[in-house]
């Protein structure tokens, strides 16, 4: 949870200087720039449904996929969710972003009559991954402070893959459907001169994988992977 603390104190921080901001001209920035803008972020995901069904996967109360009953999420905290957008107008704009993340299939194992985890039972299948481009519009409050809070409204397509956990066993498969997802964002940027800002931004993503486990080639069950989430994010900006 690193990362929801360096967003509390770089919130903090931008409140601190709220009144040195002030003196700036930011409309006077705004009417000399253009209408591209380039950034990207660092984010933390959180899997909102990460526990579903039983272990034996009856059909009144079924597993994400056979014994897999827990989903971990997975961060990539590399630099690289790029994001290019351009303004229509001071307030609108369009953009495509880059999201990247995870989530490990975790099968939490067999207990026994006295609720003992059986030694051997539990562990991870692999993790699933998600990455492609969002596609947005975003609306922004202009005002005289340092401060824009702006909203977005985007949908998402992701390419999964599935990448196996050492010794899952070669005649095994998952083949997962590539899922379109669609999302709502608010965030705030910072702005310290007339071409750098700095962001914060928090996103709520509904998307579910589908698909199949295979043994042999050979179906052996319906895959759901719930994988809708909450993401928080620190950036930042280059307007041209």
């Amino acid at each position: 949870m690193g990362a929801i603390g360096a967003l509390t104190c770089l919130s903090w921080s931008w409140c601190m200087a709220a009144q040195s901001g002030a003196a700036a001209d930011y409309a006077a920035w705004d009417e000399a720039l253009g209408g591209w803008e380039v950034g990207t972020r660092i984010t933390h995901v959180i899997l909102l449904e990460d526990h579903r069904g039983e272990r034996d996967n009856p059909p009144e109360n079924p597993s994400f996929v056979g014994t897999v009953t827990k989903l971990n999420d997975e961060q990539d905290y590399l630099p690289y969710k790029f994001y290019v957008q351009y303004r229509l107008q001071p307030y609108l704009a369009i953009g495509v972003a880059l999201d990247r993340f995870g989530a490990e299939a975790f099968d939490e194992g067999r207990r026994d009559e006295e609720g003992n985890l059986v030694e051997g039972t539990s562990g991870a299948d692999g993790t699933t991954w998600l990455t492609g481009p969002l596609l947005y519009v975003s609306g922004r409050y202009l005002n005289d402070t340092m401060f824009t809070p702006y909203g977005e409204l985007g949908l998402a397509h992701y390419f999964a893959s599935f990448e196996e956990s050492s010794g899952w066993g070669s005649s095994k498969a998952f083949e997962l459907d590539d899922p379109t997802g669609v999302y709502g964002a608010i965030g705030c940027e910072a702005r310290f001169d007339g071409h750098w800002s700095a962001d914060l931004y928090g996103r709520y993503m509904n998307v579910d994988v589908d698909g199949v486990y295979t043994v042999n080639g050979r179906e052996r069950g319906d895959i759901l992977f719930t994988m809708s989430n909450l993401t928080l994010g620190i950036g930042a900006k280059y307007t041209f």
